[in-house]
């Protein structure tokens, strides 16, 4: 400390104030509780999976009512906000009503601005949500996570029961049929506090808030709309239009107007591109030379191929062949559907 601070005072003096640091009171906790119904606890947790051979990390959303220790888990792609919506939908369905208050850390998704003291300037869907469902947010103090201790220590306990060892599934809905399962034995077994706490909760609202982010996008000329880097197909006709596109957390919707013009399985591989054959037909009919290398006609499954290996047995790639191929396309396609 002398040599790089010049340091004037004496040894005892330093040995003083670190005794002043040690004998600092410790902050003092109080033993908090709840009404039946009252209050539940939110927050994110993380667990490895192995999805289709792959290990991946899951995002759980953990809500833990305060006073019957009832848990819900539900694992997502992403803690996106249309995941936290959903999250919240999903829990009080299963709850069977809503608790009157929710505990939060300050995240990102429901909080855009920390004011003074308890005030937050909340995100504008997580305020709708809060509207449509009718419970109060509560928000601990920046970095004290503990004042939602119930959750927090829900986060690891679910991962030691459902997570180990590390679950090996074809989808992650395997993993959420799993989740539930627990959820439902964790609340079988707060039985009595559990139907105390039932009659303690809000009904729910007679239909379901729609956990979506809504965005504007134009159709390029592939007939493509492009969402979080990844791009998905419309209908061709709706080339150079400008439509909305809903985005869930495992699907996408893309309106034109008040029609549905498209459905997707969500990605969250960037630059991803899925694309559906129905949406390139009346182009093929058009360009019937473009069957042969048309990415959509290439990722068909195996039983497109063997259709067009058919056609081409015994005849010329003439542009009555190319024809037929779309119009088998079309058939086959309309079968699968029904």
């Amino acid at each position: 400390m002398i040599e790089e601070y010049n340091f004037q005072g004496s040894d005892s003096t330093v040995r003083k104030y670190v005794n002043n640091l040690r004998n600092k009171q410790q902050e003092v906790y109080l033993p908090l509780t709840a009404a039946w119904g009252e209050q539940a606890q939110v927050d994110w947790g993380r667990a490895k999976v192995v999805i289709g051979g792959k290990e991946t990390e899951a995002c759980l959303f953990c809500l833990r009512m305060r006073a019957s220790k009832v848990p819900f888990v539900w694992a997502f792609p992403t803690e996106k906000l249309e995941a936290f919506l959903e999250g919240h939908r999903r829990a009080f369905e299963w709850l069977g009503g809503i608790p009157h208050e929710l505990v939060y850390d300050n995240p990102k998704t429901a909080v855009v601005k920390i004011l003074s003291g308890p005030e937050r300037q909340e995100h504008q869907m997580f305020s709708s949500l809060r509207a449509h469902y009718l419970f109060d947010s509560i928000f601990c103090r920046p970095g004290e996570a503990h004042e939602k201790g119930a959750v927090e220590n829900l986060v690891g306990y679910v991962r030691r029961n459902t997570f180990v060892p590390m679950p090996d599934v074809d989808a992650l809905s395997t993993v959420n049929e799993r989740l539930l399962a627990w959820c439902k034995a964790e609340r079988d077994r707060h039985g009595h506090d559990w139907e105390q706490e039932q009659k303690g909760l809000r009904p729910l609202p007679s239909y379901p808030f729609r956990c979506s982010v809504s965005r504007m996008a134009n159709v390029n000329s592939y007939s493509l709309v492009t969402y979080d880097k990844a791009h998905y197909s419309v209908p061709c006709h709706y080339v150079g239009q400008v439509i909305r596109v809903e985005a869930f957390a495992n699907e996408i919707e893309i309106w034109h107007k008040n029609k549905l013009a498209a459905q997707h399985k969500r990605s969250y591989n960037r630059q991803e591109t899925l694309l559906e054959l129905d949406h390139y037909l009346d182009a093929l009919e058009r360009k019937p030379r473009a069957v042969m290398h048309a990415s959509v006609v290439r990722r068909l499954p195996e039983v497109y191929s063997q259709a067009k290996k058919l056609l081409e047995c015994n005849q010329n790639r003439t542009r009555a062949i190319h024809l037929k191929y779309t119009a088998l396309y079309k058939n086959i396609s309309s079968r699968i559907k029904k």
